[in-house]
């Protein structure tokens, strides 16, 4: 029972990882049509070190947020 525990909270971690970067970039592209002035320099840049810790840091949060759910 708990390995199912751990594979669903896997998935919603990897879940997690590939919507809230959706989720900011809709956000981003609504800013610009309220506020044309505002201009957004968009690079990723999956070689440093920033990427991968905001994606384990994405990816824990989603983890432990199904796992707690789940667990009680």
């Amino acid at each position: 029972m708990t390995a199912v525990i751990y594979l669903k909270s896997a998935f919603v971690g990897v879940l997690a990882v590939v919507i809230v970067p959706l989720f900011l970039s809709i956000a981003a592209y609504v800013a610009m049509l309220v506020g044309p002035d505002l201009i957004f320099g968009w690079h990723v840049h999956y070689r440093t070190v920033g990427f991968w810790v905001t994606v384990a840091v994405i990816f824990s949060l989603g983890f432990l947020w199904e796992y707690r759910r789940l667990s009680k």
